[in-house]
């Protein structure tokens, strides 16, 4: 059986991919070269569930599940970009990203409805908390310390400035191709949020 790599996610408006695109070009200036593998704007999106391979067969229930979780959320989903930030901290960066701020109680609401229906369908829970962001880039290589305290003058020089907003009115189910250029991304399912039944 075929297998597709599937995650749900909030895709962005073009407006807010192009802000994160000029970010990403001056991250790039000042960080040491080749040092970060980042992402296409093109491809940012606002995770809210990975599920990694999953079988074909699968996908008409999977999206069924998404559309039902989707469904409860009032629209439009407000949020906006907030800050630079690194996991597992700007000391030890692995994963560089933009943070997200806005209706985040109600965005809480949504991922909690997604883990709940992937569960029923035997989707294994994320392990850790989910934490909104859009990732940036990924370090590829040790950073000394001046280059790590460079990345945390960085982010309090840059962050304010960052100013998109986006109000989302769906879910989608996505599916990636991993390829030699990076990965490519292809919405499968769009499920629209309509709100609780009046």
């Amino acid at each position: 059986m075929p297998t597709w790599r599937l995650f749900a996610a909030i895709e962005l408006p073009s407006e807010v991919r192009r802000q994160l695109a000029e970010m990403i070009a001056q991250l790039g200036v000042e960080l040491p070269g080749g040092s970060v593998r980042w992402v296409q704007a093109d491809g940012i999106h606002l995770t809210l569930k990975f599920y990694g391979e999953v079988a074909t067969d699968r996908v008409p229930s999977l999206s069924a599940a998404l559309r039902q979780a989707a469904a409860g959320t009032l629209p439009p989903l407000a949020l906006e970009l907030k800050e630079l930030g690194a996991f597992p901290s700007p000391a030890r960066p692995r994963v560089i990203w933009a943070g997200v701020t806005g209706e985040l109680e109600k965005l809480q609401d949504l991922q909690r409805a997604v883990e709940r229906a992937s569960a029923a369908l035997g989707f294994e829970p994320e392990a850790r908390g989910f934490t909104p962001h859009l990732t940036l880039g990924r370090v590829s290589e040790a950073w000394r310390p001046a280059d790590r305290m460079q990345l945390a003058n960085m982010f309090g020089r840059l962050g304010p400035s960052l100013r998109g907003t986006m109000a989302a009115d769906s879910l989608s189910l996505m599916r990636s191709e991993l390829g030699r250029g990076g990965a490519v991304y292809m919405r499968v399912t769009a499920a629209p949020f309509s709100g609780p039944p009046a």
